[in-house]
This record gives C-alpha cells, structure tokens and sequence, in this order.
C-alpha cells in the first residue's frame, strides 16, 4: 500500500456504452420489457448516474433509433455496388436496428416518429436514384419498390440469429439479387380501394379483426379495450363479453395467424405439380398470405413479445416449424446450401415480403403478390455458388498421390 487514494476514473465512451446497451436490450426484450433500472444494472451503474446522460428511456429509445439512421444517412456512395457494401456492413455492425425501427419506434411520441418515418422514407428515395442511375430501365415506382426492398434485407439480420460462414457475403448476395431483380411487372398503378367497414354478424370476429388492425398498426401495449371497442362500435366493457382480457385477444389472433399460414403452406405442398415447383408454390402463397393480411403479419413478427412466457414459447415454436419447411425445401433445390446458408436465406425472403406488404408504396401495384413472390425467390436462389464452386474445383482437381502422412 502506497497510501494513495485510488481514482476511478469515468469510461470516456459511457454515454456510448449505456445507449449501445439498451438498444440491445429493446431489441431482445422490448420496450416495455426493460426498465431503467435494468439497463443501468447492465452497464454497471446506478440508476441516478444513467440520468446524468439520458432524460430517461424513452430518450433512451428515441437516441438509439435516431444514431442507426444517422449512420445510414452518412453513408456516401458514387454507385449502387458501393452503397450496396456499406448497408451491409452496417446491418451487420448493428444488428439490432431493424427490429427497432419496425417494432419499438411505435413507441415514440408523435413528432419523433413523423421525423424518423420521414428520415426512413428520404434514404429510400436517394437510394432508388442510384439504383435509376445503374438501371436506367427503371421507373421511380419500380425503383422505389427495390429500394425499399434493400432495406428491408439489410433489416433482416435483426429478426434471427442464424450467422454462417460467410454470412457478410451471403447478404450482399440477397441485396444485390433484389437491386438487380427483373421480378417486377410492368402496368400502371391502380386505385388503393379504401378499407371496408363491413359489419360482421360475430361480434367477437369484429372485435378479433379490430384488435388485429390496431395491434398491427400502433402496438399491443399502446392499444386499450376502450380503443377497440370504439373501432368495433360497442364500450370498452362490452369488449370482456366475448375476451377475458386483452391478451386473450392477441393469444386468438395470434394463433388464428399461425393456422391459416400453415394450412396455406399444406395447400401450397398438396397442389405443387413436383418437388421442383414445391419452393415456388409455398413462397406464392406466403405472398398472397401477406398481401391479403398486413396487419396480421404485423402482429404475427412484432407482438409475440407481449405473450405470457408459455404462449410466447409455443408460438415461437410453431413460426420455427414453418421456416423450417421453407429451409428443407430450398435445401432440396440448392443442395449446395448449408442448413445455417439456407435458414439466413429463408430469413431474409420472409422479411423482404413481411417488409413490403405493410408499406404505402405497395398498395397501388396492380401485380403485387407476384412480384413479391418474385422477390423472394430471387433472394432465395442468391448466393452460395462461390462456395460450391470452390467445392467442385477441389473435387475435380487432381490428386497428389507422391505426398502421404506419416
């Protein structure tokens, strides 16, 4: 002992390390799954002391959705192939970030959200300029359309965790199928029918498909029984007659999301002229799925975080079992894929169809569902040749017989 007082001295990067650990934390638990207090636990500091940076969580929220665009907006490209790299590095970098901004920027107040959709909305058209510029056969919709879907890949890394080898380059390879995709089929746009407000005879499916639109649109945990009752034309009350609760209400839709799916894919399965055509059959009617049911598709990736742990388990299970259908039969067609090559593969086709189905600019396109199941399927037979090709060369060259083990 020297009889010196020792100094701790503040880590000069803890803002950096405090907004880095909620964002982690957001992704994995939700919003509402994470208290102040278990953020500062995390870093290793008092609760008090995180104050000192941040106002509280929701400025927590609103800085670490608002830095990830930030790092998309300073990206500077000459050319498509450059922008291309630099999403991908940076969807790789922070990982974290789709799932911020599709779930959890709900849970920003009104003036930060317009601000972050019109953020979200300006890199989408300067990213369809360079991509008009390297395909100068595109219209602005067409381009559009591409651009958003880029975005949507480079989100998908947030929706799992399958991580292959080569996975940098597996991306860059679904990116680079969607900006080159000739999947989109040329006609005009046509008039975005307004929602129908058709009664139903069930007053609990009334109540069912209210609770779906406003889950999809604003969030579980932002939506009261006052709220749908009020979209279903009764008291909020009137709501328990039919539901115990609101968790009920999300349990039902939930469910009713995961069987028609599966049904839809026993469909696909049972009408496919051959095994060839099987891949192409289940991603169709995942599309027309999707393109007929938004908000439901909406519930169906964003809301399971609000299920009580035994629910959240069994339906986590269930949306396992179905991309692994979607896995083995994209393994069946591309033997060549690893099943971790093929999962991210797969991942990545849903999102981009999950994605577009829920964006304006997709309501006015005459043939929609074919194109989206074009997409998919272009990102779906994207990358892994390079792999198998070194494979091949390997098992074509010959061998050297003059060198042995000892």
């Amino acid at each position: 002992m020297n009889g010196k007082a020792t100094v701790r001295t503040r880590p000069h990067d803890r803002r950096a390390q405090i907004l880095r650990t909620a964002a982690g934390l957001f992704h994995e638990r939700g919003y509402h799954g994470v208290g102040v207090d278990e953020i500062a636990a995390a870093v290793g500091v008092s609760g008090p002391a995180l104050y000192k940076h941040f106002r509280g969580k929701h400025d927590l929220l609103w800085h670490a959705i608002d830095s990830g665009m930030a790092r998309f907006e300073s990206v500077t490209a000459d050319g498509l192939e450059e922008l291309l790299d630099a999403m991908v590095a940076l969807a790789l970098e922070r990982r974290e970030l789709g799932v911020l901004w599709q779930r959890e920027s709900r849970n920003l107040n009104e003036p930060e959200r317009a601000e972050f959709r019109h953020r979200l909305r300006r890199n989408a058209e300067r990213n369809a300029e360079l991509l008009r510029r390297a395909r100068p056969e595109l219209g602005e919709r067409d381009a559009l359309l591409l651009s958003w879907g880029i975005t949507a890949l480079v989100s998908s890394p947030s929706h799992h965790r399958a991580a292959p080898d080569g996975y940098p380059a597996l991306l860059r390879a679904m990116v680079s199928a969607v900006a080159r995709s000739t999947s989109l089929i040329a006609a005009p746009p046509v008039p975005v029918p307004e929602e129908a407000q058709t009664t139903r005879a069930s007053r609990r499916e009334a109540i069912l498909a209210a609770a779906t639109r406003l889950f999809g649109r604003n969030g579980f945990a932002a939506v009261s029984n006052d709220d749908i009752g009020a979209a279903t034309g009764v008291t909020g009350p009137t709501v328990y007659k039919h539901f115990a609760s609101k968790t009920e209400i999300l349990i039902t839709a939930l469910n009713r999301g995961g069987e028609a799916l599966q049904l839809a894919l026993d469909r696909a399965l049972a009408h496919a002229p051959d095994r060839a055509g099987a891949l192409s059959a289940v991603v169709a009617s995942y599309a027309d799925f999707a393109a007929g049911h938004p908000d439901l598709i909406g519930v169906l990736i964003t809301e399971v975080t609000h299920l009580p742990p035994e629910e959240r388990h069994a339906n986590r299970r269930k949306q396992h079992r179905y991309v692994a259908e979607w896995t083995r039969l994209l393994r069946a067609e591309r033997p060549e894929l690893s099943e971790p090559e093929a999962l991210a593969l797969v991942h990545g086709a849903l999102t981009l169809i999950n994605d577009l189905v829920r964006l304006p600019v997709t309501r006015s396109r005459a043939h929609l569902n074919d194109e989206l199941a074009g997409l998919a399927l272009d990102v779906l037979r994207s990358g892994g040749t390079a792999r198998a090709g070194a494979e091949r060369e390997t098992a074509d060259r010959p061998r050297d017989t003059t060198r042995r083990s000892a």
